[in-house]
C-alpha cells in the first residue's frame, strides 16, 4: 500500500484512545488488540469524521467489555516459571520439573515414550512429552527457569522452521534468505518480501507441529504476494489445503487474541 494511500492519527472518545487508520477499503471495521486493549479502526479515506466517531461511539460498550475481556485473559493466562508449574510444548501441557545443577544450564524433554535431552546447544526432537526437566544454578530464580526454557524453544523453533521451510521452498518455488525467532505481542509471525526474511514468534514453540507448519507456509506465501488478497488466499488453497481451519486453530489458542467488529458501509 502506497503511504499517501493511508493516513493515521489518533482520537479520545469517552477516555478512549482511538487510533484511527483511513485506507482504500470499503468496511469500518474496529478492533481491540492485546495486550492492553488497544482500539483501531481502519475507515475508507473519503468518509467524513462524523460518520466515524458515530460508530465508534455506538460500539463502546462492546470495547470496554472486551478491553476488560483480553486484560482478564492476559492476568489468567500470566506464565509462572517454577517447579510443577504446567506451560505448553508443541500444543500439549507438560509439567516443569526444575533441578538444580552446578554446571551449565539445560534441559531435557521428558515423555511415556522419550527422553531426549538438550545440552550445550543440541536441541531435542519433537516429543509426546509429559514433562519438562529444567536444570538451573537456582531452581528459585524464575528468572534464570525462564532463560533456559526460552533458549530451548528458540533451539527447537529454529530447527522445526529451518526443515519446513527446506521442504516448502521447492514447492512453491521462492527462496527465504534469513530466519529469525523472536518475542511478539501481537502477531504470530512476519514476512518481509523485499529482503526475503521471515520471522517466527517464539511462542509458536507451544502451538502444535500443525499449527507451525501451517504459519511458516503463510509466511513464506508472502514471498509470492504480500498482501493477504485474494490471491494471497487461493494460493494458500493451493499449497496448504485446509489452512482456514488450522488458522483457527491457532488463533483460537492465543488468550489474548484480538476482538473484531466489522460493519459494511452502505
Amino acid at each position: 500500500m502506497k503511504i499517501q494511500q493511508m493516513k493515521i492519527h489518533e482520537i479520545e472518545i469517552h477516555e478512549i484512545q482511538i487510533q484511527i487508520i483511513r485506507k482504500p477499503v470499503k468496511n469500518l471495521r474496529l478492533s481491540v488488540h492485546p495486550p492492553d486493549g488497544r482500539v483501531r479502526v481502519s475507515a475508507p479515506l473519503f468518509m467524513s469524521y462524523k460518520k466515524i466517531t458515530g460508530f465508534v461511539e455506538s460500539r463502546i460498550s462492546w470495547i470496554r467489555q472486551h478491553q476488560e475481556r483480553i486484560r482478564n485473559r492476559a492476568r489468567e493466562t500470566e506464565l509462572v516459571y517454577a517447579h510443577g508449574q504446567t506451560h505448553f510444548f508443541q500444543g500439549q501441557p507438560v509439567l516443569l520439573n526444575v533441578e538444580k545443577t552446578t554446571g551449565s544450564h539445560s534441559l531435557i524433554v521428558q515423555g511415556d515414550e522419550f527422553c531426549h535431552q538438550s545440552e550445550n546447544g543440541n536441541p531435542a526432537d519433537p516429543p509426546n512429552s509429559a514433562s519438562l526437566q529444567v536444570r538451573v544454578r537456582n531452581p528459585q530464580n524464575p528468572e534464570q527457569v525462564q532463560r533456559a526454557l526460552e533458549k530451548f524453544f528458540r533451539m527447537h523453533l529454529t530447527e522445526q522452521v529451518q526443515k519446513l521451510i527446506a521442504r516448502y521452498e521447492p514447492i512453491l518455488g521462492v527462496r527465504v534468505k534469513d530466519l529469525g525467532i523472536k518475542k511478539m505481542r501481537t502477531r504470530w509471525g512476519t514476512c518481509n518480501y523485499r529482503t526475503g526474511k521471515i520471522w517466527i514468534s517464539l511462542e509458536m514453540a507451544k502451538k502444535s507441529p500443525r499449527c507451525l507448519e501451517y504459519l511458516v507456509v503463510h509466511e513464506m506465501v508472502h514471498l509470492l504476494e504480500p498482501s493477504h488478497n485474494a490471491r494471497f488466499k487461493a494460493l494458500l488453497d493451493r499449497y496448504f489445503p485446509g489452512w482456514r481451519e488450522v488458522q483457527k486453530e491457532l488463533n483460537g489458542g492465543d488468550p489474548n487474541g484480538s476482538l473484531e467488529w466489522v460493519r459494511k458501509v452502505d
